[in-house]
């Protein structure tokens, strides 16, 4: 047995089977065409695409898989963030594209993956005393600074949220080899099966 076959006899035994695409097909039917509208314009999604490849871990990707989590990042924003805090992180996202602009000279629409990589890496190379600073949301860093750091935090757990809640990776983890035996035997005992 693998283990698309035993979440099936898993979720079969709880009454249900949820994927990623039945979850948000079953969050989307409760919503208005209103609050549809993304919070992000055109050229904020492309950067924020660029920003996902630059934050997701090297090692989940290979290079034939082309996983496009924003668009899970979108409707999961939209879906289950509350209002207020998209518009939170609209705002910290403004702040942080404001100064990439002062930071870089250009602005981050028109940035390459390099230079977000390079800006990605600055933020998050700082001193273990900066590092409590932000966490804490110390003001001695400056309202800009932490808005910035929120923006960066919050998008990197979305970006992941959105990674591994794609019907892409979902599918390449359950087609994965089977479990061996012993621990499929104890998920077995555990299911009463």
């Amino acid at each position: 047995m693998n283990k698309k076959e035993i979440i099936l006899k898993l979720t079969a035994g709880l009454g249900a089977t949820i994927t990623p695409n039945s979850l948000e097909d079953l969050l989307s039917k409760k919503k208005t065409e209103a609050s549809t509208a993304p919070i992000f314009t055109e050229p904020d999604d492309q950067l924020l695409r660029k920003l996902s490849h630059v934050l997701l871990p090297k090692s989940t990707i290979s290079d034939t898989t082309n996983i496009d989590s924003q668009s899970h990042v979108n409707s999961y924003i939209r879906d289950v963030i509350p209002e207020q805090d998209q518009k939170t992180l609209y705002k910290n996202y403004s702040s942080w594209k404001a100064q990439f602009t002062m930071r870089h000279r250009m602005s981050a629409e028109k940035a390459s993956l390099a230079t977000l990589t390079e800006e990605v890496s600055q933020r998050f190379n700082i001193s273990e005393e900066t590092q409590k600073k932000v966490l804490s949301k110390d003001l001695s860093i400056g309202q800009e600074n932490l808005n910035c750091y929120a923006f960066l935090l919050s998008f990197f757990k979305l970006t992941l949220i959105g990674y591994y809640s794609s019907e892409e990776r979902s599918e390449e983890c359950l087609s994965s080899p089977p479990i061996s035996e012993p621990i499929k035997q104890e998920v077995l005992a555990m299911i009463g099966l």
